[in-house]
């Protein structure tokens, strides 16, 4: 029985299809979770559609985590593709192969990575995902139900979409590639959001492709990656901030001031969200760890605080409270920015860095 988390094994690569009477498939297994560490994986999911038949896949087989399979239902008259998964004990499944066929010469997109959602408007979304190489355009499906009928609501040629939302529905959402020859490879998991309250919670992981900077880390090296909570946070990721960037030359020394480091004081991150118009309570979800700094938050240009994310304790996820108003002229709402600033940190602390979970408004 492996570890209970809510996280998928890493994908399968290198997916061979070949054969006409039986169809063998072949691949190669993930060696770590989707998270970049150790793997968990109990098992692999075999999807299978005809080529070139405007078809959804179909599950067709659920084995142990072999590396090889053997279709023997199948008909001569088609020719079909495959895509593959991974899952572990907790039910997580990885993100589709990329697909193959069993028609030779037939080469067909990867599956996007890094689908995610994220409230525009009040009543419009915006979803970006990661570009696929050779693909010239891709599909967006949606459906009220996960599990229900996606139908397709665009074809961007770009890797983003918008969309128009009804306030008080839930929606949820897939995207596929489509290459040169015309050929759509596999749909991603989809991502869900909600009409009225999708800005609710910023996780803040989702913005990690547009997070603004200031000069001073621009100027300097730093760090700013997703992580994943090790245990008892299984299950949720975060932003990591790093500004002394051991990998790229920096370093604590105390200089000029014990603990007020140059290569860490000054630089930070901002994130921005759409807010409509009204008062909210504001709570900041970061990890307290023995290697983290002290920030002064920022939102909408008004200092709202200085943050010690420290502890010499056990490292816990918790939340640091503020508030906001949102007040446009038009009555339309605005952007917010929450802007990091690493001031200094504790005596204690070991580094400068922040881990950022979630902001939750209510």
């Amino acid at each position: 029985m492996g570890k209970k988390d809510n996280i998928p094994p890493g994908t399968p690569t290198n997916l061979i299809v070949s054969g006409d009477a039986q169809v063998v498939l072949t691949w190669t297994k993930p060696d770590k979770d989707a998270d970049g560490k150790s793997l968990d994986i109990a098992g692999i999911k075999i999807y299978r559609k005809r080529l070139d038949v405007d078809e959804v896949y179909r599950l067709v087989k659920v084995i142990p985590p072999d590396t090889t399979w053997t279709d023997v239902d199948v008909s001569m008259d088609s020719y079909y593709q495959y895509a593959i998964s991974s899952f572990d004990d907790s039910g997580n499944e990885s993100r589709m192969s990329k697909p193959a066929s069993n028609k030779v010469g037939v080469d067909l997109p990867d599956t996007p990575a890094g689908l995610i959602v994220r409230m525009q408007t009040l009543g419009q979304v915006r979803l970006v995902w990661q570009p696929v190489v050779g693909a010239v355009s891709y599909r967006v499906y949606r459906s009220e139900f996960s599990d229900g009928v996606y139908a397709q609501i665009g074809q961007p040629l770009a890797y983003e979409f918008t969309n128009s939302i009804t306030v008080g529905k839930t929606y949820f959402y897939k995207v596929s590639a489509v290459n040169s020859t015309g050929r759509e490879g596999s749909l991603t998991n989809y991502v869900t959001v909600s009409g009225d309250v999708a800005y609710r919670t910023m996780e803040a992981e989702r913005h990690i492709l547009d997070v603004i900077r200031g000069t001073t880390a621009i100027n300097a090296p730093w760090k700013l990656e997703v992580r994943t909570l090790q245990f008892p946070f299984d299950g949720n990721s975060f932003l990591f901030f790093g500004p002394v960037d051991d990998e790229n030359g920096e370093s604590i020394t105390g200089s000029p001031a014990p603990n007020q480091d140059a290569t860490a004081v000054g630089d930070w991150f901002e994130i921005k969200q759409f807010f409509p118009d009204g008062v909210y309570n504001i709570d900041i979800w970061a990890l307290r760890t023995g290697d983290s700094g002290t920030y002064q938050l920022t939102i909408l240009s008004e200092n709202r605080g200085n943050y010690d994310f420290f502890t010499s304790g056990t490292v816990e996820l918790a939340p640091f409270t503020t508030n906001l108003r949102v007040s446009n002229l038009l009555g339309s709402g605005s952007d917010v920015a929450f802007r990091f600033t690493c001031l200094n940190k504790n005596s204690s602390s070991s580094n400068y860095n922040l881990y950022l979970d979630k902001i939750v408004i209510k």
